[in-house]
This record gives structure tokens, C-alpha cells and sequence, in this order.
């Protein structure tokens, strides 16, 4: 039983990450379109190639800030969604010791 609660809070993490990730890789690139052809959408193919590149750009750093900033340096082996789970990464030799990048 502990084994499946533990799929069940880890598959909540998983979709609350996942919602997350895809609402901030989608950000700028709706926000750019709105500003360059007043239009919101999500197709980066309708903006102009260097402004497709600037957008391209600004949502994989808001993507690595959010899987890689937040989890090593701020949360100690934990995204939001395993945060919310009560979740975290633990080193193998130490399970006592949240994994984190020094």
C-alpha cells in the first residue's frame, strides 16, 4: 500500500511539474507574439527567425531555471511539484543527505 501511495504522490509531482514546465517554456513565446504580430499564440513559426531565436532562447533558460536552478540551489533536491508532494532527491550512500550541486 505505501509503495503505491508513493507512485500516486509522485505521479501528482510529475503533472504539477510538467504544468509548470509547459507554462513557463510557453511564456515567452506568447508574450513575444502578442508584442510582434498582436496575436498570442504559441507558434514560434510565425515570428520572424531572429525574434523566433530571442523566444526560443528566453524559454529554455525559464525552462532550465525552473528544472535545474530551483532544485540544486534553492529547494535542495526538489521542484515545486515535489516540494508540494513532500518529495526529494537523496544521494544513495547518504539517504540522510538531499542531493544538491555545490
Amino acid at each position: 500500500m505505501k509503495q503505491n501511495s508513493l507512485l500516486l504522490k509522485r505521479g501528482i509531482a510529475f503533472l504539477v511539474d510538467l504544468y509548470i514546465g509547459a507554462l513557463l517554456g510557453s511564456l515567452p513565446i506568447s508574450i513575444i507574439s502578442l508584442i510582434t504580430i498582436k496575436q498570442m499564440t504559441q507558434n514560434i513559426f510565425l515570428l520572424n527567425h531572429q525574434i523566433a531565436i530571442i523566444a526560443a532562447l528566453l524559454s529554455l533558460l525559464l525552462l532550465g531555471f525552473y528544472y535545474l536552478y530551483i532544485p540544486c540551489w534553492i529547494y535542495s533536491g526538489q521542484t515545486l511539484g515535489k516540494r508540494l508532494m513532500d518529495l526529494s532527491l537523496i544521494h544513495i550512500s547518504e539517504p540522510t543527505r538531499p542531493l544538491y550541486i555545490s
